[in-house]
């Protein structure tokens, strides 16, 4: 009963999200850079999307903790410039609740994580980039893009740094926790 209660859960919330995803408001009253900034800050998928790169990259470690959130970025940066074109792309915000979807399935995983799931999240950076780019309104994009990089790269490095420095401190307070048991109580 349990199993089929989360099931209609989970449905449920994937039918909702990219109306959610679609809500960004607040932002119509600053202009430029301003607007930039708080964009990513005011729409939980782009919020959830930054957060989710940036705890798979310290979880993956190694030469990930520094490459999957500039790939994201980086394919942000594409997917504005494609929104400059005019060319579109279909189907935006479903694209965007699954990468949220894909990245949680990914952080599930621990660190086998395939190659080709890395390249997928990363490339759907171009998606977030594009809405980003298109929600914009009458902004001047030049300045728009740059607090909206500003604020997504902070986000990804404080991210990051938490995630780290609460690892650290599990570390230590596991270690710690661990030297304190008395003798045969460890098992």
């Amino acid at each position: 009963m349990l199993k089929k209660k989360l099931w209609i859960a989970a449905a449920a919330t994937v039918l909702v999200l990219p109306t959610i995803a679609s809500a960004h408001p607040g932002h119509e009253t600053e202009s430029g850079f301003g607007q930039g900034l708080m964009h990513p800050l005011g729409g939980l998928d782009h919020l959830l999307a930054l957060i989710g790169i940036a705890l798979l990259a310290v979880r993956l470690g190694g030469r990930h903790t520094w490459r999957l959130p500039l790939a994201f970025l980086g394919s942000c940066v594409i997917g504005g410039a494609i929104a400059q074109t005019g060319i579109s792309i279909p189907f935006t915000e479903w694209l965007i609740m699954a990468s949220v979807v894909i990245g949680g399935g990914l952080l599930a995983c621990g660190k086998s994580v395939p190659g080709y799931a890395l390249a997928s999240l990363a490339a759907l950076g171009t998606v977030h980039g594009f809405a980003h780019i298109q929600e914009m309104g009458t902004a001047p994009w030049m300045s728009y893009s740059l607090g909206l990089i500003l604020a997504s790269t902070a986000v990804i490095a404080i991210t990051m740094t938490s995630a780290v420095a609460l690892r650290a401190l599990r570390t230590r307070w596991v270690a710690t926790r661990s030297m304190s048991l008395p003798t045969g109580l460890d098992q």
